[in-house]
């Protein structure tokens, strides 16, 4: 038997109480640029990568701390947006742990 959490909705605020969730946009846009920077302080980085045509196809890679591996494994995070909104580099912070 797999042990794995239940997915349940019922326990959630945000489900529960739609209206009363206004998330801080603002505050959370602002946090994740300073996150950035100290990322890009502590880590060796390449940014906007083209990997396509369409000036959304770009990726930014940061480079493990004391990685000397050639082969070192990856972690890749896709952002969505919802498809309409934001920026990767608002996420750019992920690679910090």
């Amino acid at each position: 038997m797999n042990n794995v959490r239940p997915i349940d909705v019922s326990s959630l605020f945000t489900y529960n109480h739609p209206a009363d969730y206004i998330p801080d946009w603002k505050s959370f846009y602002d946090d994740a640029l300073k996150q950035r920077n100290q990322t890009q302080a502590a880590l060796k980085h390449e940014l906007n990568l083209k990997y396509g045509e369409d000036p959304y196809q770009m990726v930014n890679i940061y480079y493990p701390e004391k990685s000397t591996e050639q082969n070192a494994p990856v972690i890749i995070y896709f952002h969505g947006g919802r498809w309409r909104e934001g920026h990767p580099a608002f996420y750019d912070h992920l690679a910090t742990p």
